[in-house]
């Protein structure tokens, strides 16, 4: 029987497929900055040991996700469960560390405790400590923690994951005319997901959204109206005092969104405003920052209708 060829078959299946998972591979990382990185892994190697890897074998920094594909990465799935393939590219989004501040060497971390750490907890409601049920234990929050019937509404628990900002999001995603197929596609489609979730992320209060979206129209405005503008000969040229006039607007609205009196819910002097027209973002990520802008400008909109 062991020599048969079914048997045969099966046995060069299954060592291929080991073979598969225990051979290396190149992950080619690039950072919504526009920073990049090459790094040695293993199909065995969790998302998690990968992360470590990258913070001791390259200048990138302190990873918080890695994106591929449009989907952010499970940190206790390994390569091989995430469909890594050789030299493919994934987005990585980088932790802002404070000035001055030293990294810490990260030691190579075993995933297996931490697996059962999280086995032993997930028994219990991770709010109140309260046993749960078998159904509860497999009805896990999209913070990746599991709750019992009173704490599992994200505003019971303060889920660190803003349903309804996820939810407006795939609305104003809906709305988005579509970026095409193909990898460098989805690449650049992650990476502008990447970046309104930064800017969202940085842009908490609703009345600084609201007035960005404003600014943006004043913006707009100047632009358009600056088209086909008379101008006599004498002077400054109308469409110029039109561009300028609609910029300094916006530019006077987008910076007042920034203070303190209309950011109530921001905390620490050294609150940083990510991705937006009025951030030293622009320079780097021009285009990216537009998309951000406009999707906020569909989202206060998708607000007002709703």
């Amino acid at each position: 029987v062991r020599s048969s060829p079914l048997h045969t078959a099966r046995a060069a299946h299954l060592n291929s497929a080991a073979g598969q998972v225990t051979m290396g591979l190149t992950v080619n990382i690039k950072t919504v900055s526009g920073e990049s990185a090459k790094v040695q892994a293993h199909y065995t190697d969790t998302v998690e040991h990968l992360k470590n890897r990258v913070e001791k074998s390259t200048s990138l920094g302190r990873i918080r996700d890695f994106v591929r594909k449009g989907v952010i990465l499970d940190d206790f799935k390994s390569l091989a469960q995430c469909g890594f393939e050789n030299n493919e590219l994934i987005i990585a989004t980088v932790e802002k560390s404070s000035a001055g501040s030293k990294t810490a060497e990260v030691d190579d971390i075993d995933t297996a405790p931490k697996l059962e750490k999280r086995r032993e907890h997930s028994k219990k409601c991770a709010a109140c400590g309260k046993g749960i049920n078998l159904v509860e234990q497999n009805m896990p929050c999209r913070c990746n923690l599991v709750f019992c019937e009173n704490h599992r509404p994200p505003e019971k628990h303060q889920c660190s994951v803003n349903i309804s900002l996820l939810k407006r999001d795939e609305l104003a995603r809906d709305l988005m005319p579509s970026e095409g197929k193909g990898s460098r596609a989805s690449s650049s489609s992650a990476k502008g997901i990447l970046i309104y979730n930064e800017y969202a992320a940085s842009h908490k209060s609703k009345s600084c959204r609201q007035m960005h979206a404003v600014a943006l129209g004043f913006l707009a405005g100047g632009f358009l109206s600056a088209i086909g503008a008379e101008w006599d000969g004498r002077g400054v040229p109308t469409w110029i005092k039109r561009l300028v006039l609609g910029y300094s607007l916006a530019y006077l609205i987008g910076q007042w969104s920034h203070s303190k009196r209309i950011n109530h819910n921001v905390s620490g002097e050294n609150h940083e405003f990510s991705y937006c027209f009025w951030s030293r973002h622009v320079l780097q990520q021009p285009w990216g920052c537009f998309k951000a802008e406009f999707r906020n400008l569909i989202r206060v909109l998708v607000d007002l209708v709703t």
